[in-house]
């Protein structure tokens, strides 16, 4: 695909040549479009890749919580893979079996572990998928962009060859610029509460690029690199855009996470999201203790 740096040297050193009448190779130290090269290199440096290369450490972390038939898998990356928790398997077996036993304790076990087992393990397999989620639209934003920002060098570069300084630039350049990276919307499934919906950003459940088109033509050099400007920006504010609506929505998932987490008081067939129900286990008839967080 080649590089930003290289194609941005390029426009730098057609427009020098042609506008300020730099000769050809001498771009790097004189001219007013110089810098374009060094500051295209910006765009070689996005971290799509630091960012795929998270995506073992989120496996391990769902298949840790995964269990059969778990819900909300739709969102999370091809390069995930999730199968069922075979020590969960196991637990709801030993749970049946409690089934049969009696007793205030056998009774303790099943209402305040064995019934939150499935709800809790679903909300952490679900927070984990919102963040995945994130991460691809982040990752979507970053590689559309770069796309992007190439497609706009190279076809300045093409209505420059075009104009060749004589101010002959022929038809329009429709440029595919970034206009937005869908946004994420996951419901968590809770303990007989209903539902809480995490948007990240707002908006319908969907990660992906769309694109719209932008008039690219100019009767002369200088006017191709007044829209040649004019489109990195609005690449750049895309992805200023889109990175504050993803930021602020893990923000807020996060807010009712922690708010989840350290509730401490509850109403009678009330129970919290991501953790067991602190109360259950010191107030049960079995004397089996509570805990603290």
């Amino acid at each position: 695909m080649g590089a930003a740096y290289d194609i941005g040297c390029a426009v730098g050193a057609k427009a020098s040549e042609l506008i300020d009448g730099t000769p050809p190779g001498y771009v790097t130290i004189g001219g007013s479009y110089a810098d374009i090269g060094p500051s295209f290199s910006q765009y070689d440096g996005l971290p799509v890749e630091a960012i795929t290369g998270s995506y073992d450490s989120f496996s391990t972390a769902l298949n840790s919580v995964a269990v059969a038939g778990q819900g909300s898998s739709g969102l999370i990356a091809g390069a995930v893979t999730v199968t069922p928790n075979d020590v969960f398997a196991n637990m709801e077996r030993i749970a049946t079996d409690v089934d049969d036993w009696t007793g205030d304790a056998a009774t303790d076990f099943i209402e305040n572990y064995k019934a939150q087992l499935p709800f809790v393990a679903d909300s952490q397999f679900t927070g984990m998928s919102v963040a995945i989620a994130a991460l691809e639209a982040q990752h979507e934003l970053y590689t559309t962009a770069y796309e992007s920002i190439l497609d706009i060098g190279n076809k300045t570069l093409s209505a420059l060859e075009a104009a060749d300084g004589r101010g002959s630039a022929d038809g329009s350049f429709a440029l595919t610029v970034l206009a937005a990276v869908g946004t994420v919307a996951i419901t968590v499934a809770t303990a007989g509460t209903g539902a809480i919906v995490i948007a990240i950003a707002a908006g319908a459940a969907s990660v992906g690029a769309s694109a719209t088109s932008l008039d690219f033509s100019a009767g002369d050099p200088q006017g191709v690199m007044t829209q040649f400007y004019e489109a990195v920006g609005q690449v750049e504010n895309h992805v200023r855009t889109r990175q504050e609506e993803i930021s602020l929505g893990l923000s807020g998932y996060a807010a009712a996470v922690n708010a989840d987490i350290n509730r401490t008081d509850y109403a009678d067939g009330d129970y919290p999201q991501f953790k067991f129900k602190p109360t259950g286990f010191a107030n049960g008839p079995g004397g089996l203790g509570g805990y603290d967080r």
